[in-house]
């Protein structure tokens, strides 16, 4: 039986093995793959497949099926166009920058934008309320409702349909009087409402240094660390979303790693609340959920080591066997990059992404070398060897220092709800330069690319980030108050 023989059906059963880019190149070499390029099932086939492997131009749980041919193929032709423009070392800018004017007072942050959307969550300060823009419109799309003056961290996503979901370690008191918490913020969404909630509170002991959130469907919790004890070690502080049952892991974990010459603190999180006048600021760590395991990166210097909390450890839904306090003696698994002469390593942050693209954590050092300053980037990933270790996948060198905003709640450095890319702000040659950082897992390499600006938008103004990299938009916000929207597909 020849090729143009076989019923549609096997066809598409085929092409349930390629990605979007091979589905086209079949149809262009193949005038019987050819002739499905008007049938909808082909474009579902093939998207369905991609959306797997990397982010597509749509929401994360977006029922393709409801989408008809003309929608299938801006879809998917907006996801190539984005491979190819995101591939140069200089991508360019694809159409109109949408400009929005937020104001200067309050002042904004962009705390999560929902994938694949124009719906932004901005937090006030110091007020501190949150509300929802959808910058397609201009403006804000639902009242505001109060969190909390500062969001010290936050945890990846939860993306499910019609809903996003962060938690969020907040702080609604001041330096000398702390009122911390552990937050779960969520956007409810339709294409014709919107509404921000806190659907989770729980309130946290002044005593405790807390940081690193971590958050699943299930449940939410953060590190805690009692600073005051002689020879301190980390706690696993866990509570169930739904019957709020609360779970303490105690763990051999020191706050004080002597053995590989290092404290962990996270001073991004603590510097303006409880971290102790004698802390080492050189360390940074982020907790990662992968299939309910709770991962715990540290990073220090040039060393990195990761600790596996196991899920069975959780309050999951279900499971009332769960005991309220337990202890966990950790195995850690390090990686050491050797220094060469003359160069010195200063870890600059350790964040966390959703792990359904493999790529639960990134990590950043600032590197001072013989040759000028770089910025040391690693992507991570669960071993395949070694599951409840964490392995690199790949490194990249960003040349330059990460670029200091006055007034910017967080460093000018992010990672998409993906982990694939890095976004960040570097000051290279006195110039102030706007990077991209992509890990290819086709390629198993990990990518640097110059971002290059219109005159109009001064890269010296912008404090805070954020990167859609499922349509390809990344958004600036300056001190002038303006939230610039950048498409590059």
């Amino acid at each position: 039986m020849k090729l143009h023989n076989l019923p549609h059906d096997v066809l598409l059963h085929v092409l349930g093995f390629c990605d979007l880019k091979t589905g086209i190149s079949f149809s262009m070499a193949c005038s019987t793959f050819h002739a499905l390029l008007e049938k909808r099932s082909f474009w579902i086939t093939c998207l369905t497949k991609t959306r797997l492997s990397k982010p597509i131009p749509c929401l994360l749980h977006e029922d393709l099926t409801t989408h008809d041919l003309a929608s299938l193929k801006r879809i998917a032709l907006q996801s190539l166009r984005l491979q190819r423009n995101w591939d140069l070392p200089k991508p360019e800018i694809i159409g109109s920058i949408k400009t929005v004017k937020l104001g200067i007072r309050p002042k904004f942050d962009i705390v999560f934008q929902v994938p694949g959307t124009e719906l932004y969550v901005l937090h006030a300060r110091p007020k501190g309320f949150m509300t929802c823009w959808d910058i397609g419109l201009g403006k804000a799309v639902c009242p505001p409702i109060h969190v909390a003056k500062a969001i010290l961290d936050v945890s990846p996503g939860q993306d499910q349909p019609g809903r996003f979901s962060m938690g969020l370690l907040v702080n609604d008191g001041d330096i000398n009087t702390p009122n911390l918490s552990l937050v779960i913020v969520c956007l409810e969404y339709s294409l014709l409402t919107a509404k921000v909630q806190i659907v989770f509170r729980h309130y946290l002991s002044p005593l405790f240094c807390h940081w690193a959130v971590f958050m699943t469907k299930e449940i939410v919790g953060v590190l805690r660390c009692d600073v005051s004890r002689r020879d301190p070690t980390i706690d696993l502080l866990a509570l169930n979303i739904s019957s709020k049952k609360m779970t303490m892991v105690k763990t051999d974990i020191p706050y004080n790693v002597g053995d590989v010459g290092f404290l962990v603190s996270d001073l991004y999180l603590y510097s303006a609340i409880m971290q102790p006048s004698n802390a080492n600021e050189d360390g940074h760590s982020a907790t990662s959920a992968c299939d309910g395991d709770i991962f715990i990166l540290i990073e220090h210097g040039s060393t990195s080591v990761s600790f596996c909390c196991p899920k069975e450890y959780f309050p999951h839904d279900g499971d009332n066997s769960c005991p309220d306090e337990s202890f966990l003696r950790c195995n850690a698994a390090a990686l050491r990059i050797l220094d060469g002469s003359g160069t010195r390593y200063h870890a600059e942050g350790a964040l966390s992404s959703d792990s359904f693209y493999d790529v639960p954590a990134v990590s950043m050092h600032s590197v001072v070398s013989p040759e000028g300053p770089i910025i040391h980037i690693r992507f991570w990933t669960r071993s395949a060897g070694s599951p409840k270790t964490l392995s690199l996948l790949q490194s990249a060198n960003v040349r330059g220092v990460l670029h200091d905003s006055p007034g910017s709640a967080w460093q000018l450095m992010l990672i998409p709800h993906s982990g694939r890319h890095v976004l960040l702000v570097a000051k290279s040659n006195e110039d102030v330069v706007l990077r991209l950082v992509r890990y290819n897992p086709q390629k198993s390499a990990a990518s640097v690319h110059e971002l290059e600006l219109p005159p109009s938008i001064d890269l010296s103004l912008i404090y805070s980030l954020g990167l859609d990299d499922h349509r390809g938009v990344i958004s600036l916000l300056d001190r002038r108050g303006n939230l610039y929207a950048i498409p590059y597909a």
